[in-house]
């Protein structure tokens, strides 16, 4: 008999997990009926593992032993056994603690969900969803995921796209100047040309530049399954007169120049406020 007190001993002694719990399974009937043996796994087993789990160092090892025993003793350490809830509540610290340090977050995250009166897992939980996103649930759950974002603040910080009128109006002036295009505003430099394409003819500072840099207004030609630009607006103000913008302003026209593309830079004179009607005609005469 391979589950003689003894034999018990003797594998708890090695941490002989597997050995373990094969007996435990194939001779539970037996096992239950002798007070012994019995009180091995009610008492001092669950003391066992966690005093392995503290002292190896191979968290991975550690984390598929907790892994079986948590799945075995979950449904019989109460129905089967007479494993103190304090007792086993340690043990799923443990093991939550030790997905954490394998990188499994999201398994600690579901098991933790269950055990919410501890207070050690209701901090996880609090935690990850702060800092995870959320999955939300809907019909087609089990092909689609959709989640949001976490911890999402009451006070909204959002600006608007324009920041002033003349922007409105000199985006919509384009956009109806080309009914049949796509215009798109603020439209990163990088996700227009290829920077690898020009980058030997930039130095240092125009290299970092040129991941920060938008234009105003990019026009596309829709082409089968893909977005071609074809026309570049910026729009100038009494701003670009300032030194540090017109060192910008040039890196800029650099880029288009090396893209064997052209910029339009638009603005009024004297500093005059332009309508919607005064950049369309602007841009029929000059581009038509």
């Amino acid at each position: 008999m391979d589950y003689k007190l003894e034999n018990i001993y003797e594998l708890l002694q090695k941490s002989d997990w597997d050995k373990l719990l094969s007996i435990e399974s194939k001779h539970r009937t037996d096992i239950i009926k002798d007070p012994m043996i019995k009180q091995i796994f009610d008492v001092y087993f669950i003391d066992a593992v966690i005093n392995y789990v503290k002292n190896e160092k191979d968290k991975l090892s550690c984390s598929l032993v907790l892994k079986k025993i948590y799945n075995r003793f979950i449904h019989h350490r109460n129905k089967t056994y007479s494993i103190p809830d304090k007792k086993f509540e340690e043990l799923v610290i443990h093991y939550l603690s030790t997905l954490q340090m394998v990188g499994s977050s999201d398994i600690a995250y579901n098991i933790a969900q269950k055990w919410k009166d501890i207070e050690e897992a209701n901090k996880f939980v609090v935690l990850y969803e702060n800092t995870h996103s959320k999955e939300l649930i809907h019909s087609n759950n089990d092909t689609i995921k959709v989640s949001v974002n976490p911890n999402i603040q009451k006070e909204n910080h959002t600006i608007s796209l324009f920041k002033s009128n003349q922007e409105y109006e000199f985006y919509y002036a384009i956009r109806e100047s080309y009914p049949n295009y796509l215009t798109y505003p603020n439209v990163a430099v990088s996700c227009i040309i290829d920077f690898d394409k020009i980058k030997d003819n930039l130095n240092k500072n125009e290299k970092e530049y040129f991941f920060k840099a938008i234009v105003d207004c990019v026009v596309y030609e829709e082409l089968n399954t893909d977005f071609i630009p074809k026309f570049y607006f910026e729009l100038d103000s009494i701003y670009h007169d300032e030194e540090k913008q017109k060192v910008k302003d040039s890196i800029k026209d650099k880029f288009f120049s090396l893209a064997g593309q052209e910029l339009m830079r638009i603005r009024g004179k004297y500093n005059i406020s332009l309508k919607r009607n005064d950049f369309k005609k602007m841009i029929k005469e000059v581009l038509n």
